[in-house]
């Protein structure tokens, strides 16, 4: 009996159930226009890391324009400049040390709330990935006072 056991991804069977479980989706929810698969699948590489990615567009949202906009490019250049930015309200940034401390420094002059470490977070498990810390993180109290009377 061996100890080893060699498995691999049969990728025509995993797009097939992404193509059935993608027009069942646009059967049941009105508002899906199109979903594409792309990434490292899409593309057939074969390798440990090959991921499937899929992209949803969807007719109309419930968000207001701008609530959520995609940005590119390398993660520390990008946290600085979003850090400095006035009409950006929060930053999460988890990278190394230097970089955190820069997104800090940089949110400072506009107030901006942030969340900024350089220990590994693996988003997958309950307890890093959710609970108290991430609510209190990702929530924002503020009291308002109304004076009345005379």
């Amino acid at each position: 009996m061996s100890s080893v056991r060699v498995r691999y991804l049969d990728r025509d069977a995993v797009v097939a159930a992404l193509r059935e479980l993608a027009l069942r989706l646009g059967a049941e929810r009105s508002e899906i226009l199109e979903i594409r698969l792309f990434g490292s699948l899409a593309r057939g590489e074969r390798n440990p890391f090959a991921d499937a990615d899929l992209l949803i567009v969807l007719d109309a949202s419930d968000l207001p324009g701008g609530v959520v906009n995609i940005v590119t490019g390398p993660k520390d250049a990008l946290a600085k400049v979003l850090a400095e930015h006035d009409d950006v309200d929060a930053v999460w940034y988890f990278g190394n040390r230097a970089a955190a401390a820069e997104v800090e420094r940089a949110s400072a002059g506009n107030m901006k709330r942030t969340w900024a470490e350089w220990d590994g977070r693996d988003w997958m498990d309950n307890r890093q990935g959710e609970g108290r810390e991430f609510l209190r993180e990702a929530t924002q109290v503020k009291n308002i006072w109304i004076p009345y009377g005379e």
